[in-house]
């Protein structure tokens, strides 16, 4: 379940805010000082030269501020599931709630959207329902799950994808989705990359532009979806040939975005190797290496699906 908060970093209430600070702990006069920080602040609105009259700021965090999304996350962190089964991902304003059903009797989705509408509702941040979407990953085609009501006529919207972060996830585990977007979203800075080399660009600058502007796009959170089918990283591929081709740059003794992708997934690897508090380390299994005074070495989980088997579990050497 996909959760959105209207104009969540707006509406949030200065008192919220400062509960929050004082449930933490945090030292009284640094409370004073956020609190200071938050009130006595008023804005207008400019149109032409022509001022309207100042305002008093009643709610929310500065914008651009560095304080501003911490004070949020200080608040969204009270926001936590009430059955064992249920686990909540916060970034930010982005909240994922994430239900485990097995069984009918596990189905408790609509409770926990009652808590945290109820939540929501305490510390007045109010929330787009219009926003709100239900991914339902159904493995078992027997196990039949209960929309979640919103009123007594309207319930929330079951969609077959979601944005998480950047990422799309399907309720089919696939990355069509994904991919699609990608290219898409990429597709858009052909035109950039056309008009500069007929401005008489050089190779350089033109490679430059593509790594700044089109790479990002298209190696995104790349350990996530490095399990997707080849006909996928194929279409990927092409599409990058293709943008080589309209740049006038030898594709031989460049890195592709399948390489990149592999340098990325061994960097992951190596930063939950080196750090033993890494969040996910419970991935791996301790090994014992049978040198002396070696580190500790890990070892892949056991892969049922080859899905899981292709991730980026796969590096771990």
């Amino acid at each position: 379940m996909a959760i959105d908060f209207a104009k969540a970093f707006d509406k949030i209430t200065h008192s919220s805010i400062i509960n929050a600070c004082v449930s933490f702990e945090i030292n009284p006069h640094l409370v004073k000082w956020l609190e200071s920080f938050l009130t006595d602040r008023f804005q207008r609105v400019n149109i032409q030269g022509s001022f309207s009259d100042w305002s008093p700021v009643c709610s929310g965090v500065p914008q651009g501020s560095v304080l501003g999304p911490v004070l949020f996350c200080l608040v969204l962190n009270d926001l936590s599931p009430i059955f064992s089964n249920s686990h909540i991902i916060k970034y930010a304003d982005d909240v994922v709630l994430m239900h485990f059903v097995r069984s009918p009797y596990d189905d408790q989705l609509q409770s926990e959207w009652n808590a945290i509408v109820n939540w929501s509702e305490n510390i007045s941040l109010p929330i787009n329902f219009d926003k709100c979407n239900v991914l339902n990953v159904v493995t078992n085609k027997s196990l039949s799950l209960s929309p979640i009501s919103v009123s007594q006529t309207n319930f929330l919207r079951s969609v077959q994808s979601i944005v998480f972060l950047g990422v799309v996830l399907s309720d089919d585990l696939k990355w069509n989705c994904h991919f699609d977007r990608i290219l898409k979203k990429a597709a858009k800075r052909i035109y950039i990359l056309r008009n500069l080399r007929r401005s008489g660009c050089s190779e350089d600058v033109l490679w430059r532009v593509y790594i700044s502007m089109v790479r990002p796009i298209l190696t995104y959170a790349a350990p996530s979806f490095c399990n997707a089918p080849d006909y996928l990283w194929g279409s990927l591929l092409r599409f990058e040939r293709r943008l080589w081709r309209i740049m006038g740059i030898k594709r031989d003794e460049l890195l592709n975005a399948q390489d990149f992708m592999n340098m990325s997934c061994e960097a992951l690897f190596s930063k939950i190797h080196e750090n033993a508090d890494h969040s996910m380390r419970c991935l791996f299994l301790p090994q014992c290496s049978r040198l002396p005074r070696s580190r500790l070495l890990l070892r892949p989980p056991f892969a049922r699906t080859k899905r899981f088997k292709n991730s980026f579990i796969r590096y771990c050497k």
